[in-house]
């Protein structure tokens, strides 16, 4: 993904140009992958590399060393990410850039 959607009409426009090409995607995968793709993006970018990764489980989406250990966790007040952006796409890749943000900038997540 190259772009996150920032509203649900972009996320089901992404689910038809991909399932055109071939591939068998739903909405929720494309919402998932994409806010994935934007918490690894703004990780590194503040980061300076690719040392963390983000990983959704329910409310609770947590950063990861290359080890694997969880270094940081940030959580939706929404049953679950998927359901967050559901109901408000741009405000929940808001929440997630300033939640990332905050972190990195008081070193809980850091080299």
């Amino acid at each position: 993904m190259n772009e996150t959607p920032m509203s649900m009409a972009e996320v089901d426009e992404l689910v038809q140009q991909a399932n055109a090409a071939g591939k068998n995607v739903t909405e929720n995968d494309v919402i998932t992958s994409s806010l994935l793709d934007w918490a690894d993006f703004l990780l590194a970018e503040g980061l300076e590399g690719s040392y963390f990764s983000a990983h959704l489980n329910g409310p609770d989406m947590t950063i990861t060393d290359v080890a694997g250990a969880v270094v940081a966790t940030i959580t939706t007040q929404d049953t679950d990410w998927l359901a967050a952006f559901k109901k408000a796409p741009r405000q929940t890749v808001l929440a997630i850039q300033t939640a990332l943000r905050h972190k990195i900038d008081t070193h809980e997540i850091a080299l």
